[in-house]
């Protein structure tokens, strides 16, 4: 502790206790420490008084001691009567004074401490004297032991910075004392202060800190957290790289929400695997989060995603990819491309968006070979990148053309996960570590198998965005904190396994209907035959649209039986509906297709007007209705509901069809045929009852609370 000595020149005690101001003043600092003396020296005229400012004195035992000395050769000051000392609290108050000997002791306790001065005083009538003063702390208290609970924060890996945090606390006191701070690395001191950036030749090697200080009391105090071993950062998990035999059906897009507003941008996995899915593992790992765009060029290309605001460089966390500048995609205007330097396998976190038409100077056959790899297009959003494109520029961090305010890149996410299709899949994996193992699950990490090799194939089957993950260990076993997934929708099949048979057919007699005319995703139009018809499902979509129709006019056949279906029973069937009567013989209850082909003007509900239409085909009226067949899917769930008055209003299409197996079921319905005595010409292949059965076990199971029972379908057990 620094105790300042001073001379109170406006307020100095006189033996009668009455005060006057100092002739002159003196300050000397000194730190007292246990044993150790220190002296101040000063004049005192004759009847003078000199007062020292000793500050805040922590408890312990005091020696104050005056002697005359020699050391001043004026006229006058040659006295020989020793001063007298007086020390006075911070009230002024006079708590003790030397003996005749000129020695001074006081023993301070706990609950003393505070402020002390220390007065020495000329005897009236005594000659002018030159005086010493030594100081000495007798008996200090008791050292305490220090309270601390300080530790390492941070990795200890190369690059990374760690800083002591915690806290400490003496009984003996530290306000007056700083900390000294010492970073060691295996036996030598590397650093100093309360932080320190791990050094790669630090690997294996245990970083300590020691933290000292001379506590109120005089004591030196050490202590140290538990030291922290040096080690290398755990791996990136492994990459997968887009197998370019795939088809890809839905194209990736990643949204840029900038300062300026959002980019969006589409991506070709086919021509750029390896940027693609690059560029996908820094979005999933939010590495673009907080970065610039620090370069722009107007008439050129903005770039961005490797710094962050002071146009400070962030460290890419993958390897640098293989150059993919010769796939067919060119540098023109709203294009994106990877950055990299004069080296050509050198592109990692970087990429640009071309203002204009670069391909003469950008382009692989452009005048600068190798040329730049195209990886996607903008898709939305060149009005925010066009405007980024006129912003003011100027020089930072030893670049030009930086932006003089700074547009972030507040985030990017993968907006469409895209879809991919192949008989195989074969996925690359790089930024592997030498030495180590990988593994890989296919559903979403529920179970992890062993890799082996660089590259996984993908068994058949359909792989939601995510379900498709690996991970790594490193040579010394550190496992990747977290996992890279393969970042688009992937149906691995045979393409005649993506192919689906649809089978139309007559809710009751179950005769398969041909000719009806299919259409499905902008697909040209098929019709069924004996045994259906086939549709490509080239979308490998999990469900699938299709619009069925059959057109009445196709066969004079076919229109005779249909309108041999609609009779007078019909008719009646429907009168009975309206009034609530049972409809079919007894125990066999009403389907609900009969509900929907007694709905004859489709209108959503079965009305007397619909009764009055059956009844004018019925005598041949001109005015009457032409029967028509409608269909619905035969995993509708909510049929059984309609099996009311309303029947509810057909679609033309049916959408969000799944099949089962490859295999969708439609139920052709008559309208005005509500007993179902539609019959198929001789011949026609029939579903047998035991896929009824089949098909209201698969539904109960689906649909437990749905209620599907055979009758649905005009099944009458017994």
């Amino acid at each position: 502790m620094a105790w300042a000595l001073t001379i109170d020149e406006s307020s100095l005690p006189r033996a009668d206790g009455s005060y006057e101001d100092a002739p002159f003043s003196l300050a000397t600092t000194f730190r007292l420490a246990p044993g150790a003396g220190r002296q101040a020296l000063g004049l005192l005229t004759t009847a003078d008084n000199d007062v020292y400012s000793l500050g805040v004195l922590p408890a312990g035992s005091y020696a104050f001691t005056v002697t005359l000395g020699a050391w001043y050769s004026g006229a006058g000051f040659g006295g020989t009567s020793l001063p007298t000392l007086r020390l006075y609290n911070s009230e002024r108050v006079s708590v003790a004074q030397s003996t005749a000997a000129g020695t001074l002791t006081h023993v301070l306790d706990a609950g003393a401490q505070g402020a002390y001065f220390l007065g020495v005083l000329g005897s009236p009538g005594a000659t002018a004297s030159q005086y010493a003063i030594s100081y000495e702390r007798l008996a200090p208290p008791p050292n305490q032991p220090v309270q601390a609970s300080v530790s390492i924060a941070g990795s200890p890996v190369p690059g990374s910075t760690l800083q002591v945090q915690g806290y400490f606390s003496d009984p003996n006191g530290t306000t007056s004392s700083a900390l000294t701070i010492q970073w060691t690395s295996g036996s030598g001191v590397v650093g100093t202060g309360s932080a320190y950036t791990v050094r790669a030749e630090d690997l294996g090697r245990a970083i300590d800190v020691s933290i000292s200080y001379v506590d109120d009391a005089g004591y030196l105090e050490v202590f140290s957290p538990q030291a922290v071993t040096a080690r290398a950062p755990a791996p990136n998990a492994p990459k997968l790289v887009f197998d370019p035999s795939l088809t890809v059906v839905i194209a990736p897009q990643v949204r840029l929400q900038t300062t300026l507003g959002d980019v969006v941008m589409e991506l070709q996995p086919v021509h750029a695997p390896a940027s693609v899915s690059n560029l996908l593992a820094y979005v999933e790992d939010g590495y673009y989060g907080g970065t610039l765009f620090h370069r722009v060029v107007p008439g050129f290309v903005v770039q961005g995603g490797g710094y962050t605001p002071g146009v400070v460089y962030k460290a890419p966390t993958y390897a640098p990819i293989p150059l993919e500048s010769a796939n067919g995609l060119s540098n023109v205007r709203g294009s994106v491309a990877m950055a990299r330097t004069s080296e050509a396998d050198s592109a990692t976190s970087q990429f640009y968006v071309n203002l204009v038409d670069n391909s003469g100077s950008l382009d692989a056959s452009g005048i600068q070979p190798p040329g730049y790899a195209v990886f996607g297009h903008v898709v939305s959003g060149m009005a925010v990148v066009d405007t980024l494109a006129g912003v003011p520029t100027g020089t930072a961090g030893g670049m030009s053309s930086v932006p003089r305010t700074d547009v972030l890149i507040t985030a990017v996410t993968q907006t469409v996960a895209g879809l991919a299709q192949g008989r195989m899949a074969t996925l690359a994996l790089t930024d592997l570590a030498p030495g180590g193992t990988w593994q890989y699950s296919l559903d979403a990490g529920r179970v992890w198998k062993e890799g082996s090799g660089t590259v996984l194939a993908v068994p058949e089957g359909r792989y939601a965005l995510g379900d498709i993950l690996v991970r790594q260990s490193d040579s010394a076993g550190r496992p990747s904190l977290d996992t890279n997934r393969f970042a688009t929708e992937l149906v691995v099949a045979d393409p005649a396994a993506l192919q689906v048979r649809v089978q139309p057919y007559a809710w009751k007699s179950h005769a398969l209907l041909e000719g009806v005319r299919l259409e499905s995703m902008g697909q040209p139009a098929v019709l069924t035959g004996a045994e259906g018809a086939v549709l490509d499902n080239g979308d490998v979509d999990p469900t699938i649209d299709i619009a069925a129709t059959l057109p009445m006019a196709q066969t004079q056949a076919q229109q005779a039986a249909a309108d041999a279906a609609v009779t007078l029973q019909d008719a009646v069937a429907i009168l009975k509906m309206i009034a609530g009567q049972p409809v079919n013989a007894p125990g066999r209850a009403l389907s609900p297709y009969q509900a929907l082909a007694a709905d004859v003007d489709g209108n959503g509900a079965v009305s007397l007007a619909d009764a009055l239409g059956v009844l004018r085909h019925a005598v041949g009226a001109a005015s009457a209705p032409a029967p028509g067949w409608v269909f619905v899917e035969e995993a509708d769930a909510g049929m059984p509901a309609r099996a009311t008055l309303n029947p509810g209003v057909v679609p033309a299409t049916l959408t969000g069809v799944t099949p089962v197996a490859g295999h969708v079921g439609l139920v052709g319905v008559l309208r005005g045929d509500v007993d179902g005595s539609w019959a198929a010409p001789a011949g026609t292949p029939r579903l047998a009852d035991g896929y009824f059965t089949e098909l209201v076990d698969r539904l109960d199971a689906q649909h437990p609370a749905a209620g599907f029972e055979l009758s649905q379908w005009g099944v009458y057990p017994g």
